[in-house]
């Protein structure tokens, strides 16, 4: 099995909304996924860049592994993906899980 990609929620500035604007909704947030099995030249993911790093990971080019630098690979380096891979389990319940009920 290959471990899962690791979905970082990024939180989308919210722009003030002009006072006769139709809306006044926050920007929503997205979901960004680093690369899966990303490593740098020495061998360390985009958890070491978390616990190591400051975000954006200035002057990190030069550790870019066979994939890229972290800018290109890991959210919290202002890399990663904003697409969701597609899912190969079914999203729609077919059946009931025996036994469970309610207690309200």
């Amino acid at each position: 099995l290959s471990p899962l990609p690791v979905a970082v929620v990024v939180q989308a500035p919210v722009i003030p909304a002009a006072q006769n604007s139709p809306t006044n909704s926050p920007v929503p947030s997205s979901t960004c996924l680093d690369t899966p099995k990303w490593k740098d030249k020495f061998d360390d993911g985009c958890d070491w860049y978390i616990a190591n790093s400051v975000a954006g990971c200035p002057d990190t080019a030069n550790f870019a592994g066979e994939l890229g630098p972290a800018t290109q690979n890991c959210c919290f380096c202002g890399g990663g993906s904003h697409t969701l891979p597609p899912t190969t389990s079914p999203s729609i319940c077919t059946e009931d899980t025996g036994g469970w009920f309610d207690q309200d």
